[in-house]
């Protein structure tokens, strides 16, 4: 039974072969199972980092959208501004020089529309000094009781609130005759 000896001889060694390269077979795998996860896990940190990149420049990008619009915004507000100074100007020559540089006033005429700004402008002129006379015809009168127009009797002078009362007379007494 020589053979029956071999034969386990030979089973035993195969085991211990099979045993051994199993054994390193599964320390292999091991080794590879710690390195993808290492792997892996650098991944998921590369692609943290690329996530995190792209939201910077989307940041960046709209930053950047929005510095450029609002720089646009201004130089169109600094030359409306410039406009707008010219305009009132000549319009209201004859006010000094710090009506037309009060910052206030100047931002608020910066963020007029164009038809607020026209019609600014129409009030502006109206506040003009007249074209003839001295220009303090109308505060004089106002103050010192005179007309403007020669009165009834051609002084020049009547009762300063003559004709606002007259007109309160008729509302006055509806129905009956002043």
């Amino acid at each position: 039974m020589p053979d029956e000896d071999e034969n386990r001889r030979v089973q035993l060694l195969a085991r211990d072969i099979a045993d051994r390269e199993l054994a390193d077979v599964t320390s292999r795998l091991e080794e590879l199972t710690t390195a993808n996860i290492d792997l892996q896990t650098k991944l998921d940190v590369a692609d943290a980092a690329r996530q995190t990149a792209e939201q910077a420049k989307e940041t960046g990008d709209k930053e950047f959208a929005d510095f450029k619009t609002k720089t646009e915004e201004d130089a169109a507000a600094a030359e409306r501004q410039v406009t707008r100074v010219k305009a009132m100007r000549e319009a209201a020559g004859h006010l000094d020089d710090e009506f037309f540089t009060n910052e206030d006033r100047l931002a608020r005429v910066k963020a007029y529309t164009d038809e607020q700004f026209e019609g600014y402008i129409s009030d502006l002129k109206a506040t003009a000094k007249p074209a003839t006379g001295d220009g303090n015809q109308t505060r004089q009168t106002a103050m010192d009781g005179s007309s403007a127009a020669p009165s009834e009797n051609g002084s020049g002078k009547a009762p300063a609130a003559s004709a606002f009362l007259g007109g309160l007379r008729f509302a006055a007494a509806p129905g009956k005759e002043a």
